[in-house]
Protein backbone atom coordinates (compact mmCIF):
# COMPACT_ATOMS: atom_id res chain seq x y z
CA UNK A 1 0.00 0.00 0.00
CA UNK A 2 1.63 3.22 -1.18
CA UNK A 3 0.82 6.69 -2.44
CA UNK A 4 1.35 5.55 -6.03
CA UNK A 5 -1.20 2.75 -5.67
CA UNK A 6 -3.87 5.12 -4.40
CA UNK A 7 -2.95 7.68 -7.05
CA UNK A 8 -3.59 5.03 -9.70
CA UNK A 9 -6.96 4.27 -8.13
CA UNK A 10 -7.85 7.96 -8.21
CA UNK A 11 -6.79 8.36 -11.84
CA UNK A 12 -8.75 5.29 -12.92
CA UNK A 13 -11.85 6.33 -10.97
CA UNK A 14 -11.79 9.86 -12.41
CA UNK A 15 -11.32 8.54 -15.94
CA UNK A 16 -14.19 6.05 -15.73
CA UNK A 17 -16.49 8.48 -13.92
CA UNK A 18 -15.74 11.19 -16.51
CA UNK A 19 -16.66 8.81 -19.32
CA UNK A 20 -19.77 7.62 -17.51
CA UNK A 21 -20.97 11.13 -16.69
CA UNK A 22 -20.33 12.29 -20.25
CA UNK A 23 -22.42 9.41 -21.56
CA UNK A 24 -25.12 10.08 -18.96
CA UNK A 25 -25.27 13.73 -20.08
CA UNK A 26 -26.28 12.53 -23.55
CA UNK A 27 -29.28 10.80 -21.92
CA UNK A 28 -30.27 13.49 -19.38
CA UNK A 29 -28.97 17.04 -19.60
CA UNK A 30 -29.28 18.00 -15.91
CA UNK A 31 -30.63 17.05 -12.49
CA UNK A 32 -30.16 14.20 -10.06
CA UNK A 33 -31.27 11.78 -12.76
CA UNK A 34 -28.03 12.46 -14.61
CA UNK A 35 -25.97 11.62 -11.51
CA UNK A 36 -27.96 8.42 -11.02
CA UNK A 37 -27.40 7.36 -14.63
CA UNK A 38 -23.72 8.25 -14.32
CA UNK A 39 -23.34 6.07 -11.22
CA UNK A 40 -25.02 3.22 -13.08
CA UNK A 41 -22.72 3.49 -16.08
CA UNK A 42 -19.69 3.86 -13.80
CA UNK A 43 -20.39 0.63 -11.93
CA UNK A 44 -21.25 -1.26 -15.11
CA UNK A 45 -18.05 -0.01 -16.76
CA UNK A 46 -15.67 -1.10 -14.00
CA UNK A 47 -17.34 -4.52 -13.86
CA UNK A 48 -17.08 -5.02 -17.64
CA UNK A 49 -13.46 -3.84 -17.75
CA UNK A 50 -12.45 -6.14 -14.90
CA UNK A 51 -14.26 -9.15 -16.36
CA UNK A 52 -12.78 -8.63 -19.83
CA UNK A 53 -9.27 -8.35 -18.41
CA UNK A 54 -9.97 -11.45 -16.35
CA UNK A 55 -10.35 -13.45 -19.57
CA UNK A 56 -6.63 -12.83 -20.12
CA UNK A 57 -5.72 -13.25 -16.42
CA UNK A 58 -5.06 -9.50 -16.13
CA UNK A 59 -7.99 -8.62 -13.87
CA UNK A 60 -5.70 -7.91 -10.92
CA UNK A 61 -2.88 -6.15 -12.77
CA UNK A 62 -2.58 -2.46 -11.96
CA UNK A 63 -1.18 -1.43 -15.33
CA UNK A 64 -3.93 -3.20 -17.25
CA UNK A 65 -6.71 -1.79 -15.05
CA UNK A 66 -5.37 1.78 -15.30
CA UNK A 67 -4.87 1.47 -19.06
CA UNK A 68 -8.42 0.19 -19.53
CA UNK A 69 -9.85 3.01 -17.40
CA UNK A 70 -7.86 5.75 -19.13
CA UNK A 71 -8.75 4.31 -22.55
CA UNK A 72 -12.42 4.38 -21.60
CA UNK A 73 -12.13 8.03 -20.60
CA UNK A 74 -10.28 9.01 -23.79
CA UNK A 75 -12.76 7.20 -26.04
CA UNK A 76 -15.67 8.91 -24.32
CA UNK A 77 -13.94 12.29 -24.66
CA UNK A 78 -13.30 11.77 -28.38
CA UNK A 79 -16.53 10.08 -29.42
CA UNK A 80 -19.23 11.57 -27.19
CA UNK A 81 -19.91 15.29 -27.64
CA UNK A 82 -20.17 17.37 -24.50
CA UNK A 83 -23.75 18.18 -23.57
CA UNK A 84 -25.86 19.15 -20.60
CA UNK A 85 -25.51 21.84 -17.97
CA UNK A 86 -22.38 22.29 -15.90
CA UNK A 87 -22.37 20.91 -12.38
CA UNK A 88 -21.34 24.30 -10.97
CA UNK A 89 -24.34 25.95 -12.63
CA UNK A 90 -26.70 23.31 -11.28
CA UNK A 91 -25.33 23.66 -7.75
CA UNK A 92 -25.62 27.46 -7.91
CA UNK A 93 -29.23 27.26 -9.10
CA UNK A 94 -30.05 24.72 -6.39
CA UNK A 95 -28.57 26.93 -3.66
CA UNK A 96 -30.62 29.90 -4.88
CA UNK A 97 -33.94 28.04 -5.12
CA UNK A 98 -33.74 25.70 -2.12
CA UNK A 99 -34.81 26.72 1.41
CA UNK A 100 -32.07 27.08 4.00
CA UNK A 101 -33.34 24.19 6.12
CA UNK A 102 -33.21 21.82 3.14
CA UNK A 103 -29.64 22.89 2.38
CA UNK A 104 -28.65 22.29 6.00
CA UNK A 105 -30.33 18.86 5.99
CA UNK A 106 -28.61 17.77 2.77
CA UNK A 107 -25.25 19.10 3.99
CA UNK A 108 -25.68 17.23 7.27
CA UNK A 109 -26.47 13.98 5.47
CA UNK A 110 -23.43 14.39 3.25
CA UNK A 111 -21.31 15.15 6.28
CA UNK A 112 -22.46 11.98 8.01
CA UNK A 113 -21.56 9.99 4.91
CA UNK A 114 -18.10 11.55 4.72
CA UNK A 115 -17.46 10.93 8.43
CA UNK A 116 -18.58 7.31 8.12
CA UNK A 117 -16.37 6.78 5.07
CA UNK A 118 -13.42 8.39 6.87
CA UNK A 119 -13.93 6.19 9.90
CA UNK A 120 -14.17 3.10 7.68
CA UNK A 121 -10.91 4.08 5.97
CA UNK A 122 -9.22 4.66 9.33
CA UNK A 123 -10.52 1.44 10.89
CA UNK A 124 -11.96 -0.92 8.26
CA UNK A 125 -14.81 -3.17 9.41
CA UNK A 126 -14.98 -6.39 7.43
CA UNK A 127 -17.49 -8.52 9.32
CA UNK A 128 -17.74 -12.28 9.66
CA UNK A 129 -18.84 -12.92 6.09
CA UNK A 130 -16.14 -10.59 4.82
CA UNK A 131 -13.44 -12.57 6.60
CA UNK A 132 -15.09 -15.88 5.76
CA UNK A 133 -15.38 -15.57 1.99
CA UNK A 134 -15.83 -12.04 0.58
CA UNK A 135 -12.28 -10.76 1.04
CA UNK A 136 -10.57 -14.14 0.44
CA UNK A 137 -12.42 -14.35 -2.87
CA UNK A 138 -11.34 -10.85 -3.92
CA UNK A 139 -7.74 -11.31 -2.84
CA UNK A 140 -7.54 -14.58 -4.76
CA UNK A 141 -8.91 -12.90 -7.87
CA UNK A 142 -6.37 -10.09 -7.59
CA UNK A 143 -3.45 -12.50 -7.26
CA UNK A 144 -4.63 -14.84 -10.01
CA UNK A 145 -5.99 -12.09 -12.26
CA UNK A 146 -9.28 -13.90 -12.87
CA UNK A 147 -12.16 -11.86 -11.36
CA UNK A 148 -15.49 -13.62 -11.68
CA UNK A 149 -14.05 -17.13 -11.73
CA UNK A 150 -15.58 -19.83 -9.54
CA UNK A 151 -13.14 -20.76 -6.80
CA UNK A 152 -13.62 -23.26 -3.93
CA UNK A 153 -13.25 -20.75 -1.11
CA UNK A 154 -14.98 -23.10 1.32
CA UNK A 155 -15.95 -26.71 0.65
CA UNK A 156 -18.91 -26.72 3.05
CA UNK A 157 -20.53 -23.43 2.07
CA UNK A 158 -20.45 -23.18 -1.72
CA UNK A 159 -19.99 -19.43 -1.97
CA UNK A 160 -17.92 -19.83 -5.11
CA UNK A 161 -21.12 -20.55 -7.00
CA UNK A 162 -22.70 -17.24 -5.98
CA UNK A 163 -23.32 -14.60 -8.66
CA UNK A 164 -20.43 -12.29 -7.85
CA UNK A 165 -20.86 -8.93 -9.61
CA UNK A 166 -20.63 -7.03 -6.33
CA UNK A 167 -17.31 -8.67 -5.51
CA UNK A 168 -15.99 -8.01 -9.03
CA UNK A 169 -16.72 -4.28 -8.67
CA UNK A 170 -14.78 -4.15 -5.41
CA UNK A 171 -11.98 -6.25 -6.89
CA UNK A 172 -11.45 -3.48 -9.44
CA UNK A 173 -10.55 -1.04 -6.67
CA UNK A 174 -8.70 -3.63 -4.63
CA UNK A 175 -6.51 -4.51 -7.61
CA UNK A 176 -5.64 -0.87 -8.20
CA UNK A 177 -5.03 0.34 -4.64
CA UNK A 178 -3.80 -2.92 -3.06
CA UNK A 179 -5.59 -1.74 0.08
CA UNK A 180 -9.01 -1.64 1.78
CA UNK A 181 -9.96 1.74 0.30
CA UNK A 182 -12.50 0.44 -2.21
CA UNK A 183 -13.93 -2.07 0.23
CA UNK A 184 -14.36 0.66 2.85
CA UNK A 185 -16.08 3.30 0.70
CA UNK A 186 -18.17 0.94 -1.46
CA UNK A 187 -20.99 0.50 1.13
CA UNK A 188 -21.26 4.28 1.55
CA UNK A 189 -21.47 4.66 -2.22
CA UNK A 190 -24.28 2.12 -2.37
CA UNK A 191 -26.18 3.83 0.43
CA UNK A 192 -25.91 7.10 -1.51
CA UNK A 193 -27.28 5.36 -4.60
CA UNK A 194 -30.19 3.99 -2.57
CA UNK A 195 -31.15 7.39 -1.15
CA UNK A 196 -30.69 9.18 -4.47
CA UNK A 197 -32.75 6.58 -6.33
CA UNK A 198 -35.52 6.82 -3.76
CA UNK A 199 -35.64 10.60 -4.04
CA UNK A 200 -35.63 10.64 -7.85
CA UNK A 201 -38.18 7.85 -8.27
CA UNK A 202 -40.63 9.12 -5.66
CA UNK A 203 -40.36 12.66 -6.99
CA UNK A 204 -41.29 11.50 -10.48
CA UNK A 205 -44.28 9.71 -8.95
CA UNK A 206 -45.53 13.06 -7.62
CA UNK A 207 -44.97 12.57 -3.89
CA UNK A 208 -44.25 15.52 -1.62
CA UNK A 209 -40.81 16.23 -0.16
CA UNK A 210 -41.79 15.20 3.36
CA UNK A 211 -43.16 11.86 2.16
CA UNK A 212 -40.01 11.25 0.15
CA UNK A 213 -37.78 11.95 3.14
CA UNK A 214 -39.82 9.68 5.41
CA UNK A 215 -39.85 6.87 2.84
CA UNK A 216 -36.08 7.02 2.35
CA UNK A 217 -35.42 7.11 6.08
CA UNK A 218 -37.81 4.20 6.65
CA UNK A 219 -35.78 2.02 4.30
CA UNK A 220 -32.29 3.31 5.09
CA UNK A 221 -32.80 2.95 8.85
CA UNK A 222 -33.85 -0.71 8.78
CA UNK A 223 -31.25 -2.47 10.98
CA UNK A 224 -30.19 -4.98 8.34
CA UNK A 225 -29.53 -2.12 5.89
CA UNK A 226 -27.44 -0.19 8.44
CA UNK A 227 -25.49 -3.34 9.25
CA UNK A 228 -24.60 -3.67 5.57
CA UNK A 229 -22.48 -0.52 5.90
CA UNK A 230 -19.99 -2.53 7.95
CA UNK A 231 -18.17 -4.60 5.38
CA UNK A 232 -18.18 -5.89 1.79
CA UNK A 233 -21.67 -7.41 2.04
CA UNK A 234 -24.29 -7.97 -0.64
CA UNK A 235 -27.78 -7.04 0.53
CA UNK A 236 -27.37 -3.25 0.53
CA UNK A 237 -25.91 -3.18 -3.01
CA UNK A 238 -28.71 -5.44 -4.24
CA UNK A 239 -31.34 -3.16 -2.72
CA UNK A 240 -29.59 -0.01 -3.97
CA UNK A 241 -29.40 -1.07 -7.59
CA UNK A 242 -32.89 -2.49 -7.57
CA UNK A 243 -34.15 0.91 -6.39
CA UNK A 244 -31.96 2.59 -9.00
CA UNK A 245 -33.43 0.45 -11.78
CA UNK A 246 -36.97 1.17 -10.60
CA UNK A 247 -36.30 4.91 -10.46
CA UNK A 248 -34.89 4.91 -13.98
CA UNK A 249 -37.95 3.04 -15.23
CA UNK A 250 -40.11 5.79 -13.69
CA UNK A 251 -37.99 8.48 -15.34
CA UNK A 252 -38.15 6.71 -18.71
CA UNK A 253 -41.65 8.15 -19.17
CA UNK A 254 -40.02 11.40 -20.30
CA UNK A 255 -36.85 9.89 -21.77
CA UNK A 256 -37.25 6.38 -23.17
CA UNK A 257 -33.49 5.87 -23.50
CA UNK A 258 -33.24 5.63 -19.72
CA UNK A 259 -34.50 2.07 -20.07
CA UNK A 260 -31.00 1.32 -21.42
CA UNK A 261 -29.52 2.54 -18.15
CA UNK A 262 -32.13 0.51 -16.29
CA UNK A 263 -30.93 -2.61 -18.10
CA UNK A 264 -27.43 -1.86 -16.78
CA UNK A 265 -28.77 -2.01 -13.23
CA UNK A 266 -30.12 -5.45 -14.12
CA UNK A 267 -26.59 -6.63 -14.87
CA UNK A 268 -25.42 -5.16 -11.54
CA UNK A 269 -28.33 -6.06 -9.24
CA UNK A 270 -29.60 -9.23 -10.90
CA UNK A 271 -26.33 -11.06 -10.40
CA UNK A 272 -26.11 -10.75 -6.62
CA UNK A 273 -26.53 -13.86 -4.47
CA UNK A 274 -29.70 -13.14 -2.54
CA UNK A 275 -31.56 -10.29 -4.25
CA UNK A 276 -34.84 -12.06 -3.56
CA UNK A 277 -34.93 -10.14 -0.29
CA UNK A 278 -35.20 -6.95 -2.32
CA UNK A 279 -37.98 -8.21 -4.59
CA UNK A 280 -40.50 -6.78 -2.17
CA UNK A 281 -39.44 -3.36 -3.43
CA UNK A 282 -39.95 -4.46 -7.03
CA UNK A 283 -43.45 -5.66 -6.23
CA UNK A 284 -44.30 -2.41 -4.45
CA UNK A 285 -43.03 -0.34 -7.36
CA UNK A 286 -45.07 -2.40 -9.83
CA UNK A 287 -48.19 -2.11 -7.68
CA UNK A 288 -47.71 1.65 -7.44
CA UNK A 289 -47.39 1.97 -11.21
CA UNK A 290 -50.50 -0.12 -11.77
CA UNK A 291 -52.55 1.88 -9.25
CA UNK A 292 -51.52 5.20 -10.70
CA UNK A 293 -52.17 3.97 -14.22
CA UNK A 294 -55.71 2.85 -13.39
CA UNK A 295 -56.59 6.08 -11.59
CA UNK A 296 -55.12 8.47 -14.14
CA UNK A 297 -56.95 10.13 -16.97
CA UNK A 298 -57.08 8.78 -20.52
CA UNK A 299 -54.42 11.25 -21.62
CA UNK A 300 -51.94 9.77 -19.10
CA UNK A 301 -52.86 6.12 -19.35
CA UNK A 302 -50.60 5.50 -22.30
CA UNK A 303 -47.63 6.89 -20.37
CA UNK A 304 -48.29 4.77 -17.29
CA UNK A 305 -48.99 1.80 -19.49
CA UNK A 306 -45.49 2.27 -20.84
CA UNK A 307 -44.25 2.20 -17.25
CA UNK A 308 -46.04 -1.03 -16.54
CA UNK A 309 -44.61 -2.62 -19.64
CA UNK A 310 -41.17 -1.34 -18.66
CA UNK A 311 -41.43 -2.92 -15.22
CA UNK A 312 -42.78 -6.18 -16.56
CA UNK A 313 -40.08 -6.42 -19.19
CA UNK A 314 -37.27 -5.38 -16.89
CA UNK A 315 -35.06 -8.48 -16.55
CA UNK A 316 -34.05 -7.46 -13.05
CA UNK A 317 -37.65 -7.11 -11.88
CA UNK A 318 -38.67 -10.40 -13.45
CA UNK A 319 -35.68 -12.27 -12.06
CA UNK A 320 -36.13 -10.87 -8.58
CA UNK A 321 -39.87 -11.47 -8.57
CA UNK A 322 -39.40 -15.08 -9.63
CA UNK A 323 -37.21 -15.68 -6.58
CA UNK A 324 -39.36 -13.65 -4.21
CA UNK A 325 -40.28 -15.33 -0.94
CA UNK A 326 -42.64 -13.45 1.37
CA UNK A 327 -41.46 -15.06 4.64
CA UNK A 328 -37.81 -14.26 3.88
CA UNK A 329 -38.65 -10.68 2.91
CA UNK A 330 -40.63 -10.25 6.13
CA UNK A 331 -37.74 -11.57 8.21
CA UNK A 332 -35.48 -9.09 6.42
CA UNK A 333 -37.68 -6.25 7.73
CA UNK A 334 -37.14 -7.32 11.35
CA UNK A 335 -36.68 -4.19 13.43
CA UNK A 336 -38.52 -1.89 11.07
CA UNK A 337 -41.41 0.25 12.26
CA UNK A 338 -43.74 -1.74 9.99
CA UNK A 339 -42.86 -5.03 11.65
CA UNK A 340 -45.77 -5.17 14.17
CA UNK A 341 -48.25 -5.22 11.30
CA UNK A 342 -46.42 -8.10 9.65
CA UNK A 343 -46.01 -10.41 12.64
CA UNK A 344 -48.82 -12.71 11.50
CA UNK A 345 -47.07 -13.67 8.27
CA UNK A 346 -45.66 -17.21 8.68
CA UNK A 347 -41.95 -17.78 8.28
CA UNK A 348 -39.84 -20.71 7.31
CA UNK A 349 -36.27 -21.55 8.29
CA UNK A 350 -35.82 -24.33 5.75
CA UNK A 351 -32.69 -24.26 3.64
CA UNK A 352 -32.87 -24.17 -0.16
CA UNK A 353 -32.93 -27.59 -1.80
CA UNK A 354 -29.58 -27.12 -3.52
CA UNK A 355 -27.94 -26.34 -0.15
CA UNK A 356 -29.52 -29.37 1.50
CA UNK A 357 -28.25 -31.59 -1.31
CA UNK A 358 -24.75 -30.13 -0.93
CA UNK A 359 -24.70 -30.69 2.83
CA UNK A 360 -25.96 -34.25 2.44
CA UNK A 361 -23.37 -34.99 -0.23
CA UNK A 362 -20.47 -34.04 2.03
CA UNK A 363 -21.97 -35.83 5.04
CA UNK A 364 -22.98 -32.84 7.19
CA UNK A 365 -26.63 -33.91 7.09
CA UNK A 366 -28.02 -37.43 7.03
Amino acid sequence: MSFIDHLLLGIAAIAVWGASFRLASSFVDRGLERILVGATFFTAAIVVETMVLGLFELGGTQAALVLAAVSTGLLAFLLIPRSGAKISEEVADWLEQTPTMAIVAVSTAMGVGVVWAGWALWSPVVGVDGVYYHLPQMVRWVHEGTPGSVDPINYIYLVGNYPLTNAVAQTWGLGLSRSMVMVSIWPVFNMAVLCLAGWVGLKRMGLSSSVRVLAILAVASVPVVVIQLAGPLNDLPALSWLACGAALVVCSRDEHRLLIASSCTDEICGRWPEPSRSALGSSLWSAAFGTRGRSSSTAHRSGHGHHRRGVIRSPSSCRLTRRFSVPRAIRWLEGSVCMPALRRVPSSSSLPRWRLRSLRRIGVLD
